[in-house]
């Protein structure tokens, strides 16, 4: 059991008494070297494990195929083939679209991955694809997904009404709303949560230094390695709270090995060390860092290990463990990222957005039956708000 996050306490050991064997299986797997497996551990909790965590189609990779376990595997790792095969159909009508609108747009987490880091697409389960444009181009972005079918979560009626503060928007096919099954996210800022850490990284100068790769006769802009690294361990250690998955650790890992074309140069690290510690989240890269290491045997560079040691201030160690408090409602949540604010008009406009959200969006949130309901459940809303200002005091 491991308490890296300040008291918070998790493990990713397998079904078995101790973690030995499946730290070896995930060594193996993020060096891409065939899997050892051992005559004790049994087939079927392996892959359920595996399953889990979201590695079992990277798994069926380095696994014999006389091998038990590669039967039982095969079945995920083709129906994560087909899931990603019509994201990148799907990625592929967006860079088309945007390109036509003159929208410059950077991928960001996992197709920017499988187009970079792992050995192929199939490898690396999406729920949905992350896109980065100017917050300029919003207006045209949403036009462009309604014209292919896909619509927002009916928060906000149109681009105009969206404030500041809001950072990303989630845009789903018409026909499934609120599924996870080919969304979108559209960004204006890398980090869209928590509202403490907006406006804190260099945007400009990732916006413009962007890796470029040609795709399907589309170029295809991505962070360069460094900034990926960054904004990849700051999103699983505060946008996700500390709610750790093996899948983001195994990023981590795959980003600081790189490949020839896309990898970390000694130059890099000292540039993440430096951003990290301007935007205040240097005790997030190094437990992202130690994470990876500790079970993926990340072979982390002499550069990366000074990283490691180097302090950082107490504002920033309360800040990340303030984040990752596991135990921490959903109100609290809110509360930790009013604070974040420096505006006031802008945690005005949040708090609005939480507590007096679009009916339409009460109305499919809750799944109201009549909007004579809504009072009903806008003042459970305000209640809940008012239970965590008197727990505040």
């Amino acid at each position: 059991m491991e308490k890296p996050l300040g008291g918070h306490p998790f493990s990713f050991g397998g079904p078995w008494s101790d973690t030995t064997t499946s730290q070896s299986i995930l060594s193996a797997l993020a060096a891409g070297q065939r899997l050892p497996m051992p005559a004790h551990v049994e087939c079927a909790p392996l892959v359920a494990w595996l399953h889990k965590h979201e590695l079992a189609a990277l798994a069926y990779r380095y696994l014999d195929s006389d091998d038990p376990a590669a039967a039982q595997l095969a079945p995920i790792y083709w129906a994560s083939a087909s899931a990603n095969m019509m994201k990148l159909a799907l990625l592929e009508s967006l860079l088309a679209a945007f390109a036509g609108a003159g929208i410059k747009c950077v991928l960001l987490k996992g197709m920017a991955f499988c187009l970079t880091i792992y050995p192929d697409t199939a490898v690396r389960p999406m729920t949905d694809l992350d896109i980065w444009i100017q917050r300029r181009d919003w207006a045209s972005a949403w036009q462009i997904m309604q014209e292919l079918g896909y619509e927002t979560d009916k928060q906000w009626p149109d681009p105009l009404t969206i404030p500041g503060h809001v950072t990303a928007l989630e845009f789903y096919p018409r026909q499934v709303m609120n599924e996870d099954f080919l969304s979108v996210e559209i960004h204006s800022d890398v980090i869209a949560h928590p509202t403490h850490l907006i406006g804190r990284f260099p945007l400009a100068a990732w916006w413009e230094q962007t890796y470029t790769v040609a795709w399907h006769g589309h170029t295809v802009h991505l962070l360069e390695p460094g900034a990926a690294l960054l904004h990849t361990a700051v999103h699983q250690m505060f946008q996700h709270r500390g709610q750790l998955r093996l899948r983001w650790l195994l990023d981590i890992d795959q980003l600081v090995r790189g490949t020839a074309s896309y990898h970390l140069t000694d130059a890099d690290w000292s540039c993440l060390a430096e951003e990290a510690d301007r935007a205040g989240v240097l005790p997030a890269i190094q437990s992202a860092l130690r994470l990876s290491q500790k079970w993926f045997n990340t072979p982390l560079p002499e550069i990366a290990l000074a990283l490691l040691t180097r302090s950082s201030d107490r504002q920033q160690q309360i800040f990340f463990q303030q984040m990752v408090m596991p135990q921490q409602s959903t109100a609290a949540h809110i509360w930790t990222d009013v604070q974040g604010i420096p505006h006031f008009r802008e945690r005005l406009n949040l708090l609005r957005q939480k507590l007096l959200p679009n009916p339409t969006y009460m109305m499919e949130r809750y799944q109201i039956s009549s909007r004579l309901l809504l009072p009903f459940y806008y003042l459970r809303r305000w209640g809940k708000a008012v239970q965590m200002i008197r727990r505040r005091k």
